[in-house]
């Protein structure tokens, strides 16, 4: 899949997401509450992660790149079991290690594992499952969004570095990936922009390795509490190689914790590998703190 260069990087527009004062109101994950000292990880039971990018497959067909809903109910309880609505399919997946959720029945099976943490602001974790042979998986961010008000309220600029979760599918074989992000937010404007830099995880996978690529977090304002933006392709800070076309690469944000001390998101995207070829998918997420 990764062999020579041949990327675009005029890279599709993607619309930006969340609200301001004169958009939509915008609902927080938890129903308790945008995160207070008392709403975090940890104590809310139930998120919902709305327009969450999903590799997904019916029947072995084809995989395509969803947007699609997530409801995670029981958070608070790390101990015992986890409940997961994946595109309204509700399953109950039961601790087998720290940090890890199982849900097994017949051919059907779930998990859910926590990669990254940034506790008790957000972490990434891997919620992939096999149901009624449909494939649907993708990393995703479990937190408690901060108020679009204490995001407006905040004065001056701050830098904020973490970590990504990456995997890649060409067909259905896949590459896993992991990387550093930095992003640079300038609050008085309410813009951000910055950076990320990806890699294989050095697991024992080798059919298909993550190149060491970087992208450019294209500059773009930040609506209420989030924000949505395309990557660019840095040639100059790469140091391996795509062999493909880039159709698209986005990334998604929300800021987490009280005072926007963390934020998390998606990265996603798509490599057109020629004719006659699976294209490759990327889906990914992050959690970076100030």
């Amino acid at each position: 899949m990764f062999k020579n260069l041949s990327v675009a990087t005029s890279l599709v527009a993607l619309t930006a997401c969340g609200g301001s004062s004169s958009g939509p109101v915008i609902v927080p994950l938890s129903p308790s509450g945008f995160a207070s000292d008392t709403v975090r990880t940890g104590t809310v039971s139930t998120l919902n992660l709305v327009d969450q990018r999903r590799i997904t497959s019916a029947g072995g067909e084809e995989l395509t790149l969803e947007v699609q809903d997530i409801i995670l109910d029981d958070l608070d309880d790390r101990d015992g079991e986890a409940i997961v609505t994946i595109n309204g399919q509700e399953i109950t997946l039961v601790r087998q290690t720290p940090g890890r959720f199982v849900y097994e029945d017949g051919d059907d099976f779930a998990v859910l594992q926590f990669q990254i943490s940034d506790f008790p602001n957000a972490e990434v974790a891997t919620l992939f499952s096999v149901l009624d042979d449909n494939l649907n998986t993708s990393n995703i961010v479990i937190g408690v969004d901060t108020d679009p008000a204490v995001v407006g309220a905040r004065i001056g600029g701050a830098e904020y570095e973490g970590g990504i979760s990456l995997t890649t599918r060409t067909g259905f074989i896949d590459g896993f990936g992991a990387g550093r992000i930095a992003l640079d937010v300038d609050f008085d404007a309410m813009t951000l922009g910055g950076d990320l830099f990806v890699f294989d995880d050095g697991g024992d996978n080798p059919e298909v390795r993550v190149p060491s690529v970087a992208f450019d977090i294209d500059p773009t304002d930040i609506a209420g509490n989030g924000f949505e933006t395309t990557l660019t392709y840095d040639d100059d800070a790469s140091l391996g190689e795509i062999d493909g076309t880039i159709v698209s690469a986005g990334i998604t944000g929300l800021f987490y914790g009280p005072n926007g001390g963390a934020v998390g998101g998606q990265i996603f995207g798509e490599i057109d590998n020629g004719e006659g070829e699976f294209p490759t998918l990327v889906e990914g997420a992050y959690v970076a703190t100030e």
